[in-house]
């Protein structure tokens, strides 16, 4: 499973990425991360006197890292990453929350064949934290995890 920082890590890894799909873990320490960035950014905000500039800073970077997150993450359930929108409508909001919590698609969709894996990739992939493994490496450069040798 991946952790915290592994999930951090790539979430701003794969910025722009809106494609593949993503585990739960992924996206809920990602969720975590954001909350408590918020946090101290407020505390921070508070402190020095400046009237929200850190928090909006704070948001602005994890803006478009969250829509891609949460895109992948709904690819993960066989769903469209437009399904986000419905977060500006509120109430409806609260059925995205609850596919955010649901298990991920075992095997293939129609997003992508395995889970947090990017589109069109050949490459072998770590299965604890799902990033690309260069070919002829045995260990993940991201989580230092074993890989096997086929």
């Amino acid at each position: 499973m991946i952790g915290f920082s592994q999930a951090v890590t790539l979430a701003f890894q794969q910025y722009f990425v809106f494609s593949g799909r993503a585990t739960r873990a992924e996206y809920w320490w990602f969720v975590v991360f954001a909350f408590l960035g918020g946090i101290v950014c407020g505390i921070t905000d508070g402190l020095m006197g400046t009237a929200g500039l850190v928090g909006t800073l704070f948001e602005l970077a994890i803006f478009i890292p969250s829509l891609s997150l949460g895109c992948r993450r709904l690819h993960d359930i066989n769903r469209s990453g437009w399904w986000q929108l419905l977060w500006v409508l509120v109430i409806p909001g609260i059925i995205v929350l609850i596919w955010a919590a649901t298990p991920g698609d075992t095997g293939s969709n129609r997003f992508n064949g395995n889970n947090s894996r990017p589109v069109g990739t050949t490459s072998r992939f770590c299965p604890q934290c799902s990033t690309a493994v260069p070919s002829g490496s045995s260990f993940c450069t991201l989580c230092g995890h074993m890989i096997e040798t086929s």
